[in-house]
């Protein structure tokens, strides 16, 4: 599909100030939806990360998305694969679907993700419903994974 022709043209354009969005605590890893797939029509997803030390992602897999995430401030340490870099601010991080990948933050910090193509509301629904009550569905970590179509990736020792 062309990417023009997905464009839906009866939608208004959005800004959204400072606090705007819709916030979503996903294992520790603070996010503010500020454009989500229903409001682009499906093209794309933008989301606000402000996180402090110590908080992180584990090492997963997205299956059915990509991600670019910057670094506004702070640091970041990312795993890409078996390589792993501390990603200071100004870094750009591209994660085409199927990579492996974990985030942990070394101080706190302030992102901004992107993801081709954007999700849906019943994404964000689940993913808060799992996050605001984990002892109900088991690993939070997993069921999340699940929920988002994403592959949790076994740990080594």
């Amino acid at each position: 599909m062309n990417p023009a022709d997905a464009i839906d043209k009866t939608k208004t354009a959005a800004v959204l100030l400072p606090g705007d969005g819709e916030r979503i605590n996903v294992i520790g890893n603070s996010q503010t939806i500020k454009l989500d797939g229903q409001m682009t029509n499906g093209l794309f997803a933008m989301i606000e990360q402000n996180n402090k030390e110590g908080a992180g992602v584990p090492l997963h897999v997205h299956t059915r998305e990509d991600e670019t995430l910057y670094v506004c401030e702070g640091e970041v340490l990312f795993r890409v694969g078996e390589i792993e870099i501390l990603a200071p601010t100004g870094t750009t991080v591209y994660l085409p679907r199927g990579s492996s990948s974990r985030l942990s933050r070394e101080q706190t910090d302030a992102c901004v993700a992107g993801r081709l193509p954007g999700g849906s509301r019943k994404n964000v629904s689940q993913i808060k419903r799992i996050a605001a009550r984990p002892a109900e569905y088991g690993e939070s970590h997993r069921d999340l994974c699940r929920v988002r179509y994403l592959l949790p990736v076994a740990q080594t020792a």
